[in-house]
């Protein structure tokens, strides 16, 4: 075998090890409750309700408390992420 051969070879596999390997994703949806002024975090997968009166505060808590649970419940796995989905809806009219 010649060393580009075994370059490519070993490239290759590599990179069927990361596309094969199981990322854990979750989708946190975020919402802002107006009448007790706090922002809401909910997945129903890890399970995990918290709030918080800042965003930035509530995207700590839910990194720490999430990863805690998914922990506690053995559900970890090496890659976890958490995607944060917000959005803001007013009556103008």
């Amino acid at each position: 075998m010649t060393p580009l051969y075994i370059f490519w070879h070993n490239a290759i596999n590599i990179l069927l090890n990361n596309f094969a390997e199981v990322n854990m994703e979750y989708l946190i949806d975020i919402k802002w409750d107006n009448e007790a002024g706090v922002w809401c975090a909910i997945n129903n997968d890890i399970p995990l309700a918290l709030e918080s009166n800042s965003f930035d505060a509530l995207i700590g808590k839910v990194k720490i408390v999430g990863y805690e649970i998914l922990e506690i419940n053995k559900n970890l796995t090496d890659n976890v992420r958490f995607c944060f989905v917000t959005s803001h809806w007013e009556e103008i009219a």
